[in-house]
């Protein structure tokens, strides 16, 4: 499902700044990641003592167990993501809960003005959530620039949240002068 949201000026809704982010979640995640890794270390170790316990650990079945969980976690390549609209810059975070370079890009970090949001939409699937930002560039050229960021691990209060936040910059941004931009 695609909700686009691109200069639709009606009535902007009230609303104070937003900051949104999944920080919770991520560190959440990322404790399961370092204790599953700990579990796969921790069978390979205990496996090579002689006596009586390193019998438990010859087949390696909580290795197995900890693998299919971290497969399962590489694969879904969640990510942290922070959106944060306080002043006339709008800051948005994004990084990989494995290492950086494991799934394409390293961390995200976009900072622009407001006023160069045209408009955005967000692409839902069925276990991922992105963000696309359309931006106006410099120069009075009305070429667009795209943003793309994964928003996968969010809310949907904080999704809702979001998208509030981002129709009510763009409908100013199409209500104000092009002058002004």
């Amino acid at each position: 499902m695609i909700v686009s949201f691109l200069n639709t000026p009606s009535k902007i809704p009230s609303g104070k700044f937003t900051k949104v982010d999944n920080l919770n979640m991520f560190r959440a995640l990322r404790a399961l990641l370092l204790f599953l890794l700990a579990a796969v270390v921790f069978d390979f170790v205990l496996s090579r003592f002689s006596g009586t316990w390193s019998r438990w650990f010859d087949h390696h079945y909580i290795a197995i167990a900890a693998s299919i969980p971290l497969l399962v976690l590489s694969l879904l390549r969640f990510t942290y993501f922070s959106y944060d609209d306080s002043y006339e810059i709008l800051h948005i975070h994004s990084r990989s809960l494995f290492s950086p370079g494991l799934h394409g890009k390293g961390p995200v970090r976009y900072e622009f003005p407001k006023r160069k949001v045209v408009g955005f939409s967000i692409n839902e699937g069925f276990l991922h959530r992105k963000l696309t930002l359309v931006l106006e560039t410099d120069g009075g050229e009305r070429r667009k620039q795209i943003r793309t960021v994964d928003m996968t691990l969010l809310g949907k209060a904080s999704v809702r949240r979001v998208i509030r936040s981002l129709s009510r910059i763009t409908q100013q941004n199409a209500l104000s002068p092009a002058l002004e931009r």
